[in-house]
């Protein structure tokens, strides 16, 4: 593709060109055309070709500040680097919030499985408590019931004597 002075020398070349070439169909004699024409289509073409050479260098001027193809696929390099930079820092981030989530995650599951082994160590001392005292009440029993036993053995062979 051209460069963007290339294109510009080209604009200013068409612009003097079409002005010549209005220029020198004006300054033409008139020769006779095979088709009669009325005069005013004739002015109103004349008009219309004034218009169109006067149009002309705005319409360059327009055309001027468009973008060139090279300059459009900078352009779109350029969007391009940007959006894969963009991915890289969110994918970093994102790895990052993972990271936070997992060490949240490890200090919950450490917290909750300290809570537990409290619990558990807890409710084994309530359990070895709890069978210490039925074993001293089977204990106390017994040997309630052994006493009892040998008094009403005592009492009965008083009585029968």
């Amino acid at each position: 593709m051209s460069s963007e002075k290339d294109r510009s020398f080209s604009i200013d070349e068409l612009v003097r060109r079409n002005g010549e070439n209005v220029e020198n169909l004006e300054r033409m004699p008139y020769q006779p055309i095979v088709y009669a024409l009325p005069e005013e289509w004739l002015a109103a073409d004349q008009a219309l070709r004034r218009d169109m050479v006067t149009f002309q260098p705005t319409l360059y001027q327009m055309i001027r500040p468009l973008a060139t193809q090279q300059q459009i696929r900078r352009m779109q390099e350029e969007q391009a680097y940007t959006l894969k930079e963009h991915l890289k820092q969110t994918e970093r981030s994102i790895q990052e919030q993972l990271k936070q989530d997992g060490k949240t995650r490890e200090k919950l599951i450490s917290e909750v499985s300290a809570q537990l082994q409290g619990q558990q160590r807890r409710d084994k001392e309530q359990a070895e408590n709890m069978d210490k005292r039925m074993k001293q009440y089977l204990i106390a029993s017994s040997v309630s019931a052994v006493v009892l036993s040998m008094l009403v053995c005592g009492v009965s062979l008083l009585l029968l004597r």
